[in-house]
C-alpha cells in the first residue's frame, strides 16, 4: 500500500530537512512525501532542490489549511497523514503502518503515540497508550495526536480536507468529521516527535 505524506510548510528551513529524511530513511518503499510551501524566503526552497523524490510546490497560500488541502488534492496514495515541516517520524514507523492497514481492513484511523521535543529536538513528555475515541476526542481536543495519525484516502475523499476558515484548531475540526462513528485503532509505539 502507498502512503502519502503530506507536509505543509513557511520558513522552516532550520527544520525541514530532518523532516524530509526522517520520511525518506523509512523502511516502506512506497512513500510519496508531497511538501506545499507557503513562498518561504528562508532558505527552504533551495533545500527542496536537494531531495529529487520529493514532489514540492512553493508558491503564496492562505494559510496552512490552504497548503494542506493543496497537498491532499496532490496525494494518491492508499494511506494518508500530515507531517507539519518541524516535525519527524520516529525510525522504521511506515513499514508497521502499511502492515496494520494491509492486515486490518476494517481500520480506517490509525494513531500511535507521540513525543513532543522543544526547538533543540530535546525530549519533554509523550502522550501514549491506547485511550483515542471519538467520545474522548469531543471531551479533550488535546488528546489529538495530528503527527502521529493515519487514515485512509476514501476517508480524505469523504470530508473534503480541513476547513479552511480555520488556522488553528484545523487537526481537531478534521479528527473530528472523519472520526464520526468510527473506531480509533492504535498502534502500540511511538510514531512522531512533535516540536513545541
Amino acid at each position: 500500500m502507498k502512503i502519502s505524506i503530506v507536509t505543509p510548510s513557511y520558513n522552516q528551513g532550520m527544520f525541514i530537512e530532518q523532516t524530509i529524511r526522517s520520511v525518506r530513511e523509512q523502511d516502506h518503499d512506497a512513500i510519496e512525501h508531497i511538501v506545499v510551501d507557503g513562498g518561504s524566503t528562508d532558505g527552504t526552497v533551495e533545500v527542496l532542490k536537494r531531495y529529487p523524490h520529493l514532489r514540492w510546490l512553493s508558491e503564496k497560500d492562505r494559510g496552512q489549511s490552504d497548503a494542506l488541502n493543496k497537498g491532499f488534492r496532490m496525494a494518491t496514495g492508499d494511506i494518508i497523514a500530515w507531517l507539519n515541516s518541524d516535525d519527524w517520524y520516529d525510525q522504521n514507523v511506515l513499514g508497521d503502518v502499511e502492515r496494520y492497514f494491509r492486515t486490518h481492513p476494517d481500520c480506517m484511523i490509525l494513531y500511535g503515540d507521540v513525543t513532543f521535543v522543544d526547538k533543540q529536538g530535546k525530549r519533554l513528555y509523550s502522550i501514549a497508550g491506547g485511550t483515542l475515541s471519538y467520545d474522548r476526542l469531543v471531551a479533550c481536543p488535546d488528546s489529538v495526536r495530528q503527527p502521529s495519525t493515519f487514515w485512509r484516502k476514501s476517508l480524505l475523499d469523504e470530508s473534503g480536507g480541513v476547513d479552511q476558515n480555520l488556522h488553528l484548531v484545523m487537526d481537531f475540526d478534521f479528527f473530528l468529521r472523519i472520526g464520526r462513528g468510527r473506531q480509533f485503532h492504535y498502534l502500540p509505539r511511538n510514531v512522531s516527535y512533535y516540536r513545541c
